[in-house]
């Protein structure tokens, strides 16, 4: 089953009627369900090739792109549930909007076109955000311009995620940044949430 590329190739192998009889299988076995399947066909060479294998090609600015993360950015994951699949995320948010306009530039993401909802009695917040096959190949770029927890923090992400962002299942922060190893992370959660709240609304 977990050389099938698509679920339609595994239920032909397995002589299943329909998808969904696979489907129930591995969610009674408790089998993981390979990336592959949760896109649909194509989709998934579509977003590989939508992002480039090299991200930032100028060591200058990989170092940049690192000491801005190191200071102002967060490594973080979040859940989706319609794919029951967790995804790496790197982000960063300034009231400045000109080193977000660059940040984005360097991972080859449009920049934003508007601040954050504004919180009452505080500065707008403009930010950047890459998630997935692109979070995880910019980790790996600014990798050697980390230092100390944060350094830590990417190490584990890039051995917890798959090289494609992804990790099926839902995880918190906590199950993969535990707090005894992470101290720091718990003065920057309430931080990181209040921006999450912020981006998806209260909902989320």
């Amino acid at each position: 089953m977990k050389t099938s590329k698509t679920v339609g190739e595994a239920v032909s192998r397995l002589g299943y009627a329909n998808t969904s009889i696979i489907y129930h299988h591995v969610k009674r076995l408790g089998i993981e369900t390979p990336k592959e399947w949760l896109l649909k066909p194509g989709v998934r060479k579509q977003r590989q090739r939508m992002v480039p294998e090299v991200i930032m090609h100028h060591e200058m600015d990989r170092a940049w792109s690192g000491g801005l993360i190191q200071g102002e950015g967060g490594i973080v994951a979040h859940y989706s549930k319609r794919v029951d699949v967790t995804a790496l995320d790197v982000r960063a948010a300034m009231t400045d909007p000109d080193p977000i306009f660059r940040l984005c530039d360097s991972f080859g993401v449009a920049r934003p076109p508007k601040s954050l909802p504004k919180q009452p009695g505080r500065k707008p917040i403009w930010e950047c955000v890459v998630g997935g096959l692109r979070a995880y190949r910019v980790l790996q770029e600014i990798l050697p311009f980390l230092f100390g927890e944060k350094l830590k923090e990417a190490k584990r992400a890039l051995e917890f995620f798959t090289p494609y962002g992804y990790r099926q299942g839902r995880f918190g922060g906590y199950d993969i940044w535990p707090r005894s190893e992470f101290p720091f992370r718990t003065k920057g959660g309430a931080r990181i949430r209040n921006l999450e709240m912020a981006r998806y609304g209260a909902k989320e």
